[in-house]
């Protein structure tokens, strides 16, 4: 499997295909993958979760080998489980909470007892049926009327009402078009360098 993941590495950018590896600590990845090394140099992206053992000696250094400084191990160690996200880019580096609220998780979500599918084909039909108006009209489907009555837009959504329950799971929202969920952003010093993630 790891010659075909460095394979992967070499083409699938050629095709605007992202790939994705994920360990469940510094460790396994650089001793239990043939190539470590390479990988590394090729994802330039990366994201780092909560660690408070991450100021120890041995730890530090295996987030040192993925290219973290001393202040970004010691953000990780603080940082709170489930919850806080350090990623490092090209572009620079920030630490994401992503407690996200029931409006951002009704774009990001999949509806109550429907998969991912049918959930954008809702949506998509949603786009399609109100035209500019499709985001309030989902927010009603999602059992969010007070949301949507903020938005604008008449309550004209047949279908399944969730009781104000939030959806679960993820979805994309339909073609781009209306507001998309985002998470809130702690600001941390956003410090350019080279990051790792294959795209």
């Amino acid at each position: 499997f790891a010659d075909r993941l460095r394979q992967w590495l070499l083409t699938l950018r050629k095709r605007n295909a992202a790939v994705v590896v994920v360990a469940h600590s510094p460790a396994q990845f650089r001793d239990g993958v043939k190539g470590a090394q390479l990988l590394v140099e090729s994802c330039p992206t990366r994201i780092f979760l909560p660690n408070p053992d991450a100021v120890e000696a041995e730890t530090a250094a295996l987030y040192q080998w993925l290219g973290l400084n001393r202040a970004e191990v010691s953000r990780l160690a603080k940082a709170r489980k489930k919850q806080d996200y350090y990623v490092r880019s090209p572009s620079g580096a920030r630490m994401f909470d992503l407690a996200l609220s029931r409006l951002e998780l009704a774009f990001l979500a999949t509806l109550p007892g429907r998969s991912a599918d049918e959930t954008v084909r809702e949506a998509a039909r949603l786009a399609e049926a109100e035209g500019e108006r499709w985001p309030a009209a989902w927010l009603r489907l999602c059992g969010l009327t007070a949301e949507a009555d903020a938005m604008g837009g008449s309550p004209s959504v047949d279908g399944p009402r969730t009781a104000g329950r939030a959806p679960s799971g993820p979805v994309a929202p339909p073609r781009g078009a209306g507001p998309a969920g985002r998470a809130s952003a702690t600001p941390v010093d956003v410090t350019p360098g080279p990051a790792r993630s294959a795209r």
